[in-house]
């Protein structure tokens, strides 16, 4: 094998110190662009494992994200479901006036969060959120008083609402005055803790 590879390579340079330099300058040349063409190849598949590096990381972080997702949705179902038991063990829910209200404070949770992972994977756009989210939910008496409690817990644990959150409030009929409800009153309705 190595002699007929010895003898292969001896029969090229006989046939290349044969041909005319005229010759030579074209075969040169068309190594050259063969050359340019594996340049080329080369750039195109550079790109097609950037794109599917690019791909791959989306679609692990949507996994991740609807692993998050379906994780809290579990944890905030059975505070739903129990709220006089479990909710103080996440919030003090003294200013809420019924385990009822407790209730809808973790779904209307649960609304909020499903829509900010909507709007941050591209499934949801902004316009969606302050339509749906935003300016529907705030139709309600009930969704308003609960964004008045949301509010001031916000504010007294976290130091005032998320860039999404107050996206979201833009949409209060009121903003940028003070909810219907006036902020504070619903800690006159709250009900006392056991001691």
């Amino acid at each position: 094998m190595v002699l007929a590879a010895l003898g292969l390579i001896g029969s090229i340079f006989g046939f290349l110190s044969s041909a005319s330099d005229k010759e030579l300058s074209r075969y040169g040349n068309i190594g050259q662009s063969f050359d340019v063409i594996a340049t080329f190849l080369s750039a195109i598949a550079l790109i097609g494992v950037a794109a599917s590096l690019i791909y791959q990381e989306r679609q692990e972080r949507q996994a991740r994200v609807a692993a998050w997702l379906g994780a809290q949705g579990e944890l905030l179902k059975m505070v739903i479901a129990d709220p006089g038991r479990l909710g103080p063990c996440i919030i003090d829910t003294t200013p809420f006036a019924s385990d009822e209200e407790v209730s809808q404070y973790f779904f209307s949770t649960l609304w909020l969060s499903f829509h900010r992972y909507g709007m941050e994977l591209g499934y949801v756009t902004e316009e969606d959120v302050r339509g749906e989210v935003g300016r529907l939910m705030f139709q309600s008496e009930t969704a308003r008083h609960l964004w008045s409690i949301r509010k001031d817990i916000f504010e007294a644990q976290l130091g005032g609402l998320s860039p999404y959150l107050k996206m979201v409030e833009e949409e209060h009929p009121d903003f940028p005055s003070q909810p219907n409800i006036p902020r504070g009153d619903h800690k006159k309705t709250a009900r006392t803790t056991e001691s």
